[in-house]
């Protein structure tokens, strides 16, 4: 095996942890479901072959921007993103990947992927934390 393709399998392997939990339907955080796609997507892209790879590359990206659009619930999603954002950082550096997205205030600007999940990661924390400290009567 290459070292691209021990990634993919480490990758793999690792995010089988992230994969849904069972959890009160009430509770489910679409987190996961954005997770678990993105996921499938990365890893069908990478299994893809050169008949289908440039088709199988869109999927991806449209995952991982779906991914990039969703704010976690609950604290269980609030861990499972940043677990998934960190095993994608390791990834997607041993693959030398990189894909740039629009910058939120500046259609001239990108940043890196990354950005949009540590954002919605304080945001959730911060929202998580308010509800905690006021919650409703």
């Amino acid at each position: 095996m290459s070292k691209a393709e021990d990634s993919v399998h480490a990758f793999s392997v690792a995010t089988d942890a992230i994969a849904f939990r069972p959890l009160d339907s009430a509770q489910l955080d679409p987190i996961f479901a954005a997770i678990e796609t993105h996921r499938k997507a990365f890893l069908d892209w990478g299994n893809g072959s050169d008949e289908n790879i440039d088709h199988l590359g869109d999927i991806e990206k449209e995952a991982l921007h779906a991914l990039l659009d969703e704010v976690p619930t609950t604290l269980a999603g609030v861990a499972a993103l940043s677990r998934y954002s960190a095993e994608l950082t390791m990834l997607f550096s041993a693959i030398d990947y990189s894909w740039p997205v629009a910058h939120p205030t500046d259609d001239e600007r990108t940043v890196e992927w990354s950005y949009y999940i540590h954002r919605h990661v304080a945001d959730a924390v911060s929202k998580l934390s308010a509800v905690r400290r006021f919650p409703s009567a």
